[in-house]
Parts: C-alpha cells; structure tokens; sequence
C-alpha cells in the first residue's frame, strides 16, 4: 500500500476568496475566507466557546463584560442567523460565565453567576431558537464557581461535566479545599451511571483536559495531587480512558507524559474514532521571564492508552513562541492543532497543523491569521472535517478532507480493536 510521502507535501495559494489549501500526510486542509464577526454588545469578547454540528452549522458563545453572555448562530457557509441571542445578562451583581456545545442535531448552552451556587442549561436549536424551558442543572445547590464540560461530536449528543465541590478544610493559603465530581449526561438529555469524585484517600485529581468521541467514550488529563498541602510528594500527570459510563478502559498511564514543571503548560487533548487520542503541550526551553521560545509539543497516544513512537514539535523552529494550543480529532484519526504565536511582544499570528493519527506525519504549518489583537480566539472540528477558526473579530471556515486509502486503513484498524461498551 503507497503513503504519502513527506517529500511530496505541496503548498499553494489561491486568490484570497478561494480561501488556503495545504496537502498534508493524510489530509487536505482548506481554509476558507475571513468572515467578520459582529462586535460584542459591550467591551472585548471573554470566555468564548465555539460548537460545530454535523451538517457545518456552528455557533460561537461569548461573553462581554462581566454580566452578558451571548450566543451567535451561523449556517453551514458562515452566514449569521439573525442577531446574537443573550442567553443571560445581569446590570449589578456577580459576574457570570457561560459556553454553548454540539449535542446531536442541536446546541447546549449553560450558564453560571459566579458563588451562586446555581447552574443552569437550555438546548437551542441550529436556527438559534430556544427548544424547551432552561433548567437547573441538578445537584447545583453544592456546586461552586468553577465548572466546565466537554462535548461528544457526532449525532449522538453527550456532555461530560465537571463540577467543584467544598471538601471541608482550608489549604496553606486559608482557602476552602475544592474537589471536583462530575456524570455523563447522555444522549435522551439524562444522566448515565453514578456521580464520580474526583477524590481519592490520598489524593485530590484535577483535571487539565478531557476529550470525548462519537461512540462515547473519553479521556482525560489529570493531575495527581496529595491531599495534605504539607506533603513533599510531589504531583504528578496521566491520562487515562473511560466508557460513557465512567468504567476505566485503561491504566492511569504516566509514561510518555511531560511532568509536572512550570516550564510545561496549555495542555490540550483530542480523542479520534479509532480510540488514538493526541496530546499536545507547551514547553518553555528559555527563560521563565520569556516565552519566545515556548515550543509546541506532542505526543500520540493508541486506544488502550499506551504512547505511540515518540515526541512531535508541532510549531516549526522559526515561531515566535507558542502558546494557547487548541487540537480537534475528525474522520477515522486525523488531528488538527491550532495555536498562537507572539512575534512582536504583543499582536498574535494563528497557525494550525495537522497530524496523521496512525503515522505521526505531519502536513505543512499554515498561518491562519496575522497580526490579530488578542481578544478572543477558538477553534472546533465536527466528525466529517467540518469546522471553524475564530480569532477576534473575524473566523474561517474549515474543512479536512482525508486521503481516502488512509481513512478505511484506520477505521479498519479501529474496528478490530472493538467497539466499546
């Protein structure tokens, strides 16, 4: 069977309203035009969030201020639905947080006003109108300011949330000690199994990052803590996966995994059909003062957790830096990562790259953006390579077409492995 070779890579530019193709190891990306995005209603975008649905419709959530959070609704070819939709917005109190997700066919919004120990969610259909009342979520009477969810791509809707709890006590600092707990809220919008905590008898796990795929299953980025502030042992980092069930289908593994460093940092994961899962990291090679030389590394990991060959440099050795790194799995087990660099001390370029799951090749790096105010930045891919790149006031579509030989290789390699639970 031929591959493609790393020597034959072709880079080429068309018209700018033809958008940016590159050939990469498995995949062609393409990058259509920059799309203007509507300023906020009230000072720079904070928080964003973006969700892609199957058929290429996304919708990008965002905060303004403190006190508004706003969703925007767009088709398949980037066209805005209407105006964007306010979720919540308060004129005093506490400030507010919210993001919006892929559940199937429809979007999944929650919200949160900061120590109200108060969560809620509503799902809004791809046109932007609300489907049914928003709810409480449940159990959030417990629940304090922290909270975060990830989501399943595909038509079978998931959401793997994550919530922090008060464990009693306060650490070296007189702050509370918080732990986390969370439940896979399934496709018929209800729970799956029992709550899980994130605790054990002598350690306090954190999650860094956790990605989810189309049949369910997920993994996460933990760090191990001790739970006594005043123990010397020191944290550490693994991965492990689970079932939609929180059934463990692999060893917590530590082999393969930076540790745990302050020169290590914006760690960022993506888990593909095949059950190959990628993750990707900053390092800083220089001094603590500076970041220029910050590189963007990675590193493959197969379906029963175990490292595939060795470490990837994703940003190619002439960036600025690199920092923010956001990696999407799509088709059978194509990754692309998106990233920023700060080549003058303060404006931001976008790159992106894309990684070939079984191989570890990678495609050409591809400059998005130049030159952008730091004010917002996201990036999201559906199954079928269908998705966007936002950074301030303008995003591009996305679309990854996959060498065909390679796609039924992997999905076949996939199936042998089984299908879980």
């Amino acid at each position: 069977m031929t591959h493609r070779s790393t020597t034959a890579l072709r880079l080429w530019v068309a018209a700018a309203l033809l958008g940016l193709a590159v050939e990469a190891a498995s995949a062609t990306i393409l990058l259509g035009p920059p799309i203007e995005v509507p300023r906020p209603f009230q000072g720079p975008p904070d928080a964003p969030s973006l969700a892609v649905l199957e058929d290429g419709s996304f919708a990008l959530g965002r905060r303004t201020g403190e006190r508004r959070f706003e969703v925007l609704f767009f088709t398949p070819e980037g066209n805005l639905l209407g105006e964007p939709v306010t979720v919540v917005s308060r004129n005093q109190g506490n400030s507010l947080y919210g993001g919006v997700g892929p559940f199937g066919d429809r979007y999944f919004v929650t919200w949160q006003i900061v120590d109200s120990g108060k969560a809620h969610a509503a799902f809004y259909s791809r046109e932007g109108e609300l489907s049914g009342p928003p709810f409480l979520w449940p159990y959030s009477d417990t629940i304090h300011s922290h909270q975060f969810f990830y989501y399943a791509r595909g038509p079978q809707g998931r959401a793997l949330p994550f919530f922090a709890f008060q464990r009693g006590g306060k650490d070296l600092f007189g702050d509370p000690y918080r732990a986390f707990w969370s439940r896979v809220f399934g496709p018929e919008a209800n729970f799956l199994g029992r709550p899980v905590t994130l605790l054990t008898e002598r350690h306090v796990l954190g999650v860094e990052d956790a990605a989810l795929n189309e049949d369910g299953r997920f993994v996460i980025s933990l760090l191990r803590c001790p739970r006594n502030p005043r123990s010397q042992q020191p944290c550490s980092r693994g991965l492990q996966v689970f079932d939609g069930a929180w059934r463990p289908r692999s060893a917590l593994r530590t082999k393969g995994l930076p540790p745990v460093h302050w020169r290590i940092k914006h760690v960022s994961l993506a888990l593909a059909r095949t059950g190959d899962h990628l993750l990707v990291w900053t390092q800083d090679f220089g001094s603590a003062a500076r970041w220029d030389d910050d590189r963007l590394l990675a590193q493959i990991f197969r379906r029963d957790g175990s490292p595939a060959a060795g470490q990837l440099r994703i940003s190619a050795p002439r960036t600025h830096g690199a920092a923010a790194p956001l990696v999407a799995a799509t088709h059978a087990s194509t990754f692309v990562v998106a990233w920023v660099d700060v080549p003058d001390g303060f404006r931001l370029d976008v790159h992106m790259r894309e990684v070939d799951g079984r191989t570890g090749q990678m495609g050409q790096q591809i400059l998005v953006a130049r030159n952008i105010n730091p004010v917002g930045y996201g990036f999201e891919l559906n199954t079928s390579g269908r998705g966007v790149i936002w950074y301030g006031d303008h995003l591009r579509l996305v679309t990854v077409e996959p060498d065909a030989t390679i796609e039924l290789l992997a999905a076949s390699e996939g199936k042998r492995g089984g299908t879980p639970p």
